[in-house]
């Protein structure tokens, strides 16, 4: 085969790959020129090659990169003639001499929407045959559009990935050749990087690279494939072949390869001292950026964002930017560059043109205390939880689809705050359209920003008021969701917005319920039927996916039977077998407690298991609270028949994580010796100097009418709420079958779904009287 005649004798880096290259020109040549004399095209076409076979430094088995430039797109028969001669270059190259061939058409038309990845192929593409005037054309239309610091970064950022996958360092046992630290591609990328900044003579490749290629180009012989890793393996079977010693070849190897790694370093150190263009009408001199008079906003965001990349320092900014509206894809690629690229716009006054609505909030105190920042500063806080997203978030990150308008509502979810008129929610929706329009902004994108502006307080308020685990609550929620990527964008902006506020506001139970309420409602999206509502269907698909154990069919169907359905159809058929037991030890006349660890939540599940009378809850709520325990959540169940059992589960944290094992000994020995003694529990709270009565205008109430009721309370901020208020409610008669309760916006809030005596519906007059209202 050409490639033996060609890799034979002693082994050689530049000498062996110019050869090869040279007699792949040859081949392309002769194709070419047997191909389009048929089609009357050969001065209208040009071939090029770019990449390594551009640079003519082909190992073996590279992958060879040709393009097709005509000189008019436009010609007749054009497609018909690039065609043939693809498929005659298919033919020779690849089936025969087994070749990856990569083939590109490049027009000039396509040169402004060159990405990175291209523009480096093309930087030193070469002239194969064919028409010459279109390769120079080609040539100068590549650098009139060529954006310096677009390039620069992608380069850095390229290398830095690459080293990070391979090796980071040119000392390692098994390097690989190209893309590690120290390869080839630290050669290659940084005369990338001086063709870039307009050196117009570069070194060319030195006897390290050259020792470098060498050894590539044997690997792929000895492999009879691409392949740079360097094992142990073919560390021994390069020296047996070509008669070398091994340690001495690793020795020059690492020398080779730390020479050529510090000729990166050194190009990448220089960047800050060089002037260029870091974007139109921004240029970088001496290590300081300017704002040239004239810029337009986007203009100058992207060159601030890119002088932050590389590295280059504030200069003065006396700049007048031009008005209009700016470039949206400009102004929101430089805002993703995240909080720091945020924080020099503002102090460049770019922003202010940009966002001035984000901008007039800088010194906007919030209307809670909770919030510790200005409205601008927790909007850039939240931006910065967005550039460090924990890894359920981050993956939910990774699926969205138009981050950008993601980003756009993080840094505008509050902006609405500087309206009074109306909630900021709302205010702030309306003034993202006013933006969307200035900017001339896609609309698509702009009434996903207003939605999620509009509702970036839904996921948090459903965690802190609903149980995410019942149907209905998920059926409500995903009735307001217009998509899973606007699911998706909501989790995250509420992730991030929620971690701005403040130290302690979000804790690892409320994650661990936004993480629960965002896969209960995706799967409900994705699911063909919506969750099951009906409490017998819930029953018999329960029996049919238990594992019975030691409890026979009919004990279980008998349990389930005599459980409410909110019960059967919030709880795991784990959970259900585990409860039997409890509730079957309570039917005969006992009060069980047992504690489980809720490692997702971060906190500690109490069930309460007891023959149920009045005041139960209540009394067993004060016992909590007089132990400084937090009650997070709480799923209340009690039995239909003539003896019913009350099954309470209640989720608990202590100083923000779970009950310590001392904490939960004390309170159980509480619960099974004063359970039924209102009268100990209530000396207990007084000793211990708690408030046991709701004092007047402690909390407000909001009531929403159902089967059952929902109750709404936010009060000031401390524990012992949910017991003062479940006194009121035990009072009454009322049943709670379930509730929430945390902190949130600086105040104690919590939410009870009720239903009357004997299941009856509570009317908002009932909530009324019964809480003096």
């Amino acid at each position: 085969m050409i490639r033996d005649l060609v890799f034979s004798g002693n082994p050689s880096g530049l000498v062996w790959s110019r050869a090869w290259s040279d007699e792949l020109d040859g081949v392309i040549q002769r194709i070419y020129d047997a191909t389009l004399a048929d089609f009357g095209q050969l001065q209208s076409i040009a071939l090029i090659a770019t990449g390594g076979y551009g640079r003519q430094e082909l190992s073996p088995y590279s992958d060879l990169d040709v393009a097709v430039v005509p000189t008019d797109e436009q010609l007749p028969g054009l497609d018909t003639a690039i065609r043939a001669l693809f498929n005659a270059l298919h033919a020779k190259l690849s089936a025969e001499l087994g070749l990856k061939v990569d083939y590109a058409y490049r027009v000039l038309s396509d040169a402004p929407g060159f990405d990175p990845t291209t523009r480096t192929g093309l930087l030193e593409m070469r002239h194969i045959t064919g028409n010459p005037h279109a390769f120079e054309s080609l040539g100068a239309a590549f650098w009139e559009t060529f954006s310096v610091g677009d390039f620069l970064i992608a380069k850095i950022e390229e290398r830095r990935l690459g080293s990070a996958k391979t090796n980071s360092t040119p000392f390692v046992v098994t390097p690989h050749l190209k893309e590690g630290s120290g390869g080839l591609r630290d050669f290659q990328a940084a005369n990338w990087v001086r063709l870039a900044l307009g050196e117009t003579t570069i070194a060319g490749p030195s006897l390290d690279y050259d020792q470098i290629l060498k050894i590539r180009n044997c690997l792929h012989l000895l492999r009879e494939r691409e392949v740079d890793q360097l094992t142990h393996l073919a560390q021994g079977e390069l020296a047996d072949r070509f008669g070398w010693e091994p340690r001495l070849m690793m020795t020059q190897l690492h020398a080779a390869m730390e020479s050529l790694h510090r000729y990166w370093r050194e190009t990448v150190s220089g960047i800050a001292e060089r002037s260029f263009a870091l974007a139109d009408n921004v240029t970088a001199s001496q290590g300081k950026m300017h704002i040239n008079s004239g810029a337009t906003p986007s203009e100058a965001a992207i060159g601030v964002a890119n002088a932050i990349a590389l590295g280059i320092r504030r200069g003065k900014y006396e700049q007048t930017l031009q008005l209009g509206p700016p470039n949206p894809g400009q102004a929101l690629r430089a805002l993703m560059q995240g909080e720091q690229v945020i924080r020099e716009l503002e102090e460049a006054a770019v922003l202010k043109v940009l966002l001035p609505e984000l901008t007039e909030t800088k010194a906007l105190l919030p209307d809670d205390h909770s919030h510790i920042y200005t409205v601008f500063e927790h909007s850039v806080q939240a931006i910065r939880n967005l550039e460090n997203l924990p890894p359920f978030h981050a993956e939910l990150y990774r699926r969205i689809q138009d981050k950008g308008a993601l980003w756009l509502a993080t840094l505008m979810h509050d902006v609405g705050k500087s309206n009074q008129e109306s909630s900021h929610s709302i205010s702030g929706e309306k003034m993202v359209h006013q933006m969307a329009e200035r900017w001339q902004l896609d609309q698509d994108r702009a009434d996903a920003v207003g939605w999620l502006v509009r509702n970036h307080l839904l996921m948090s308020h459903t965690i802190r008021m609903r149980d995410v685990a019942q149907p209905e609550t998920i059926r409500e929620f995903v009735s307001q969701m217009p998509s899973i990527e606007h699911l998706l964008m909501l989790t995250v902006l509420t992730w991030a917005d929620s971690n701005a506020v403040g130290p302690g506001i979000w804790t690892s139970a409320q994650d661990g319920f936004l993480q629960e309420l965002c896969e209960r409602a995706e799967n409900a999206m994705r699911s063909e039927s919506p969750p099951i509502a009906d409490a017998e269907v819930a029953r018999s698909m329960l029996r049919r996916s238990l594992k019975h154990g030691q409890h026979s069919e009919t004990e279980v169907q008998a349990f389930l039977q005599i459980m409410p359905a909110h019960y059967v159809l919030s709880t795991s058929p784990d959970d259900v077998l585990a409860h039997l037991e409890l509730a079957a030890m309570a039917q005969r006349g006992q009060i069980v407690v047992a504690f489980s660890p809720n490692a997702k939540l971060g906190a500690t599940d109490l069930t309460l298991a007891a023959p149920d009378q009045p005041g139960l809850l209540s009394r067993a709520l004060g016992l909590i609270y007089a132990l400084d325990i937090s009650v997070i959540g709480l799923r209340a169940s009690t039995t239909s028949g003539a003896q019913p059992i009350a099954l309470d589960v209640f989720t608990l944290s202590f100083g923000g994580g779970p009950v310590p094992p001392s904490t939960g000994s004390a309170l159980k020995q509480h619960l099974l010796s004063h359970l039924d003694s209102d009268d100990a529990i209530l000396e207990i709270l007084r000793e211990r100097g708690k408030t046991i009565d709701v004092k007047p205008g402690e909390a407000a109430l909001v009531y929403h009418f159902g089967h059952p009721g929902l109750l709404e309370i936010r009060g000031k901020r401390g524990r012992g709420m949910a017991y003062r208020l479940s006194r009121i409610i035990a009072r009454e008669g009322w049943n709670v079958l379930g509730a929430r309760v945390g902190q949130w916006a600086g105040q104690s809030t919590a939410s009870f779904t009720l239903t009357g005596p004997g299941g009856a519906d509570l009317m908002a007059e009932d909530i009324r009287r019964a809480f003096g209202e």
